[in-house]
């Protein structure tokens, strides 16, 4: 039997406490609905889709789809239906190409959309996110999610998943995407507003984009470290201007004559992937903060004189702390093994949370009580909930976090996502 600190539910039934499942359960319900409805208004967009095309006249040329694999589109059905729901004649004729493509293209998301296994707006976005691949490599992709529990999981993290498995299905695709990206890159400077400051928006290469964030860092713990006792973010902003200016900067952090070396931006950086790809240059890796990229570009994404090579991590052979405070090693352990927070439902970087001990550290109680196993990333709002407001957690397995609500409501989240328990005890 699985041993929870407090009891499951309040043992009187407390008739705060049915009101307050009875207001969860009412809103559940209409959530229910909500994605009841949107189903079942995808597929009335695929069925009329499909109707509309069987009665086509004779003298109504289609509109062929642009996406592989896709019967051509009624020409004029989402006029009908625009004037029928007193909408605009682009949004319905975006549902009706979603509806169509993803009926025809990706059968096994259709039917999780339809049993609501996933919601019908991101089954909507999956038809996009894929929508330069070739009909066979779209049907290797939706094969591949066949056999992922994607139910639990948030729009964001599956939007990942797709585009590593794009990758995979098409690395040449890929590779030109990212280097037509780089058409894209730009800087633009708004004009000066009346309180003398502009706006400053860029496009630029992922590992710039990456360095220039931590030499705004560094830039601005200098401010601090001079008695700045600004904002972060106002110090941030200076320190992005002060980069106008090199020599300034390079004075304001090393002094008058700095060690160039020492002035190139550094950078953790963790990449997944397998020897066979390193090997023969081919294949994806999965980079962190970047998701899937080919391998052959991690020259890329890595270019830098400041690059720092990390072991292997041994989740099961890491030597637990004697000590409440966490570890480098051991809170680098964590994060790797959980990137995200691990609250039912939430998709928050685990690098922005801290790690809250599962089982509260005691002063007083046996060694070893810091290390992965009773460790996960949590930001400080669920932190307080889980100390002040009656959420329980337990982690039956490292990795693993069965949480209670303080209504009896029962969580998973585990690798594969979140899931609802049934409101009994865990054997």
């Amino acid at each position: 039997m699985f041993d929870w600190l407090g009891e499951w539910v309040p043992d009187d039934r407390s008739p705060m406490c049915e009101r307050r499942r009875a207001a969860v359960e009412h809103l559940a319900a209409a959530d229910r609905a909500v994605r009841q409805a949107e189903a079942d208004r995808l597929a009335a967009a695929a069925e009329l889709c499909q109707v509309f095309a069987d009665t086509m006249p004779a003298d109504e040329a289609p509109i062929d789809s642009t996406d592989d694999g896709v019967p051509p589109i009624p020409r004029y059905a989402h006029l009908e239906v625009a004037a029928r729901l007193s909408t605009s004649a682009r949004a319905c004729q975006a549902l009706l190409a979603d509806a169509h493509t993803l009926r025809h293209r990706f059968p096994t998301v259709w039917r999780q959309a339809q049993t609501l296994d996933v919601p019908a707006w991101t089954a909507r976005q999956l038809t996009r996110w894929c929508s330069e691949l070739t009909a066979h490599e779209a049907a290797w992709v939706d094969r591949q999610l066949a056999d992922r529990p994607i139910g639990g999981w948030t729009q964001a993290r599956l939007h990942k998943l797709v585009d590593g498995l794009c990758s995979i299905a098409a690395p040449q695709l890929a590779a030109q995407q990212i280097a037509a990206a780089k058409d894209r890159r730009r800087v633009w400077i708004g004009p000066c507003d009346p309180d003398l400051t502009n706006e400053v928006w860029a496009r630029i290469d992922a590992a710039d984009a990456r360095y220039l964030d931590d030499t705004v860092d560094r830039i601005a713990a200098a401010y601090a470290d001079r008695g700045d006792t600004s904002p972060l973010d106002q110090r941030r902003a200076r320190a992005l201007g002060l980069l106008a200016f090199p020599a300034r900067a390079l004075a304001l952090l090393h002094g008058d004559d700095p060690d160039v070396d020492k002035l190139l931006p550094r950078a953790k950086v963790y990449v997944h992937t397998t020897p066979q790809a390193l090997a023969s240059g081919q294949g994806i890796a999965r980079e962190e903060t970047l998701g899937a990229i080919p391998v052959g570009l991690l020259r890329d994404v890595l270019a830098t004189h400041r690059i720092q090579i990390q072991p292997v991590i041994d989740l099961a052979g890491m030597a637990p702390a004697d000590s409440y405070e966490i570890p480098h090693r051991i809170r680098e352990a964590v994060v790797l093994r959980n990137p995200v927070e691990v609250f039912p439902g939430s998709s928050r970087a685990a690098r922005g949370c801290d790690l809250d001990h599962t089982i509260p550290y005691c002063f007083a109680g046996p060694p070893g009580q810091t290390r992965p196993g009773n460790l996960g990333p949590l930001t400080r709002t669920v932190h307080r909930a889980k100390t002040h407001a009656g959420w329980q957690l337990r982690q039956p397995t490292p990795g693993v976090f069965d949480w209670a609500s303080p209504l009896g409501y029962r969580y998973r989240v585990d690798p594969t996502g979140t899931h609802r328990l049934e409101d009994t005890p865990l054997e």
